[in-house]
């Protein structure tokens, strides 16, 4: 399964993030969501859980990278980028995806994402092995929590620290919770991401284009960074023509 994966960088060297913005570029699965300087706004950022990969400096003048990853309560997977190579065993120890020593080569770096990317993978695969039999799901909304079944729900949009449930009768039910942590909560082969602000029941799916796609008379965009993914993974494969 090809899913995009949430990144964000932490150096405080703006030379240094720049390189590591401009190597992502390639990547249109690896979707930047923040260039940050400052330690602290890192870790009230990572506090969403809703960032998959962590691109980390060592040596920065508030704090040192690797102390900073073994206070992290749930640190997401990490890729350490340093001019420091007496740091790696130190790295390793703490299962860091990998270890870049800066200058950063283009395939060092290719490789260490691609890793990155299988690890992603293989944790969400297993996470929905577990969730298989589950047919329904509780969230909090107004004080109550409600039971819905996944056939309830036709699509999911995100509104910051909110998100929307849109409900196969026609109901709307809003619960504080970010989209990327519903969405892990879902089994991926009913649902797909299918931008930074949607979710869709593939139950629901009538038609899809290039950019977008419908459920019934409700249009939803298709973001540029999920639509190979969507494609790959949910279209690929199941498409009947006089060719076939």
């Amino acid at each position: 399964m090809n899913c995009p994966l949430h990144c964000i960088i932490l150096d405080d060297e703006p030379l240094a993030r720049q390189g590591i913005e401009l190597l992502l570029e390639p990547y249109e699965w690896l979707v930047l969501e923040g260039s940050y300087s400052n330690p602290m706004q890192v870790i009230s950022r990572l506090e969403n859980g809703d960032i998959d990969l962590l691109f980390l400096d060592i040596e920065m003048p508030a704090i040192n990278g690797l102390d900073l990853l073994l206070n992290l309560k749930n640190p997401p997977l990490t890729i350490i980028t340093t001019a420091y190579p007496q740091y790696a065993l130190e790295g390793y120890e703490l299962q860091v995806v990998d270890y870049l020593v800066k200058p950063i080569r283009e395939e060092r770096f290719m490789k260490a994402v691609m890793r990155a990317r299988q690890i992603f993978t293989s944790i969400r695969q297993n996470e929905l092995e577990q969730r298989g039999a589950q047919e329904y799901f509780f969230v909090r909304s107004e004080r109550k929590l409600i039971k819905l079944s996944f056939h309830d729900i036709r699509y999911i949009e995100g509104m910051k620290d909110y998100v929307i449930l849109h409900c196969a009768d026609g109901n709307k039910i809003i619960t504080a919770m970010n989209l990327s942590t519903i969405y892990r909560q879902l089994p991926a082969t009913r649902f797909a991401r299918i931008g930074k602000s949607y979710i869709v029941n593939l139950d629901y799916i009538t038609e899809v284009e290039h950019t977008g796609l419908y459920l019934g008379q409700d249009y939803l965009p298709l973001g540029r960074a999920y639509r190979d993914s969507f494609f790959e993974n949910y279209i690929k494969g199941r498409i009947i023509d006089r060719n076939n």
